[in-house]
């Protein structure tokens, strides 16, 4: 631990600082976890890669240095600018993060090319947030800040305050990290931020839970990645952020770039096939471990090509989408949206979130004071345009997200509203995975074994069971789980030749 100032500043890592790099390790697997090796397949390497935003990269000092290495071959091209200009000494750990960040071959958004750096005391003080004075912080003009870092200190709830009013001011993104192990606590600085992405691990080994200051009980973190250590996982959502925010200017789409709706299309599009103990509540809107998630850019990149979808009282919009819009004090907002005939939604996930509002006290100069509205969310089954029975809710009183996920909406008409004790503007992303409902039969019985076959959606999972006896539910198992290129699944039974009697059925994405 390096005292400096008035903060107590550390990188967000379990080893020695001397041991960060480690350069025989293969820092490209995990974008086969994160969706983003099957995104570059399905558009053929014709990906968003970041050209269009700029970045700031944020980072404690390491034996006085805070600087990545320029020289680094993934680096090459790039522009860096040392705003805080305390040194230019290389930082190891500056060099990993910047590499996960926006390097040419680890970073999922490699065309980044204008990179801003600050050391995090500076960025705290002078150099940007201005804590600790009576002046506004100063104008971020990058769209993605990146926060490998923990810290804490007197001042932590003018910090958070002071990040949350930038965020919300200026219209940037702010990855932040938590601390590495499952027994640390939230960091004060600035993982108690209501308007940052907050980044854990998927392996879980990450402090979590509540914030305690500040507004005390909010969920911790907001989305995880599969690095093994948070100061890496962090930049991955950074750069999914930046990946996100150059597709929706590719498409126009202007609304799109905001950080209320870049938080939610992450968050919503999470995978959370690898948690098996994943849960959430109407009252607790994330997993106390995982948040939403596992960061899915495959999910989010067509989240966010479904476009933005306008609320209405007297209209459907379609089954996946988002919505950058302002709701008045005591009202709501409704999206009604239906499933196909013959279809069904095999998951339904749907994120919303607003800022924590962050204003000038009535003192001389700048001092944050801070207003949060209360919104809820609701899934209603639907009958024209009037709802019907309420299907799930979300409704924190405590954190600025609410989280609906739910399995196996059949055919018809499903609601989403939004309500709000105060006047505020929000995002909301949802995503439903549609499938069409298999329809098996036997196509022939051979010496092989039971040829099988059934309608189902292309690519999609469908899992394949078997029972020798209808009377009991508890009979059924599975026998296969196979994904087909066409509509058309066939499958061999081998083992059937020897079962007098065998049912079957297909189960889209088991």
């Amino acid at each position: 631990m390096r005292t400096y100032r008035k903060f107590s500043v550390y990188m967000a890592i379990s080893m020695a600082a001397s041991s960060f790099l480690l350069p025989a390790r293969s820092f490209a697997g995990y974008k086969d976890d994160i969706g983003y090796t099957r995104l570059a397949t399905n558009l053929s390497g014709a990906l968003p890669k970041g050209s269009n935003v700029t970045v700031s990269h944020i980072e404690a000092f390491v034996s006085s240095n805070y600087m990545p290495n320029t020289a680094n071959d993934e680096f090459a091209g790039k522009t860096f600018d040392n705003v805080s200009n305390l040194t230019n000494g290389i930082s190891s750990h500056s060099t990993e993060v910047g590499q996960y960040f926006y390097g040419t071959n680890t970073s999922i958004a490699p065309a980044i090319g204008i990179i801003d750096n600050y050391e995090a005391d500076d960025w705290m003080l002078g150099g940007f947030l201005n804590s600790g004075t009576l002046n506004y912080p100063a104008i971020e003009t990058n769209s993605v800040q990146n926060h490998s870092w923990i810290a804490s200190g007197s001042a932590e709830t003018d910090v958070v305050r002071r990040l949350d009013y930038a965020i919300d001011r200026d219209g940037f993104v702010a990855a932040v990290g938590l601390n590495n192990g499952a027994a640390t606590t939230i960091p004060a600085i600035l993982a108690h931020s209501y308007n940052a992405i907050c980044v854990g691990l998927s392996s879980g080994d990450h402090s979590r839970g509540q914030t305690t200051f500040d507004g005390i009980g909010r969920l911790k973190p907001d989305i995880v990645a599969p690095l093994s250590l948070t100061s890496d996982s962090t930049p991955v959502i950074g750069a999914a952020a930046a990946f996100l925010i150059d597709e929706a200017k590719i498409l126009g789409f202007s609304n799109g770039t905001k950080p209320q709706c870049i938080k939610s299309i992450i968050m919503a599009g999470a995978s959370r096939d690898k948690f098996s103990s994943w849960s959430r509540t109407p009252s607790q809107p994330l997993d106390q471990v995982y948040g939403a998630g596992e960061l899915n850019i495959f999910n989010s990149y067509y989240l966010l090509k479904a476009g933005e979808q306008e609320s209405s009282s007297n209209s459907t919009v379609p089954s996946t989408g988002w919505d950058y819009n302002s709701i008045a004090a005591n009202s709501n907002r409704l999206y009604f949206f239906d499933v196909p005939q013959s279809n069904v939604v095999t998951r339904l996930s749907v994120v919303l979130t607003w800022h924590r509002r962050v204003y000038d006290g009535p003192d001389p100069g700048f001092n944050p004071e801070t207003e949060c509205g209360n919104l809820e969310l609701h899934l209603y089954e639907a009958s024209g345009y009037a709802t019907g029975n309420i299907l799930d809710s979300s409704t924190s009183t405590v954190d600025n997200v609410e989280m609906i996920y739910v399995h196996n909406l059949r055919e018809g008409r499903y609601a989403l509203k939004v309500s709000s004790d105060t006047a505020t503007n929000y995002a909301i992303a949802w995503q439903s995975r549609l499938a069409l409902i298999p329809e098996c039969r036997v196509i022939t019985l051979t010496n092989n074994g039971v040829v099988l076959s059934s309608t189902v959606t292309a690519d999609m999972p469908y899992g394949i069971q078997a029972s020798t006896n209808l009377m009991d539910k508890t009979n059924w198992v599975y026998i296969a789980t196979n994904t087909s290129a066409t509509n058309i699944m066939t499958y061999i039974d081998s083992a059937a030749t020897n079962i007098p009697v065998r049912f079957y059925r297909f189960i889209p994405d088991p």
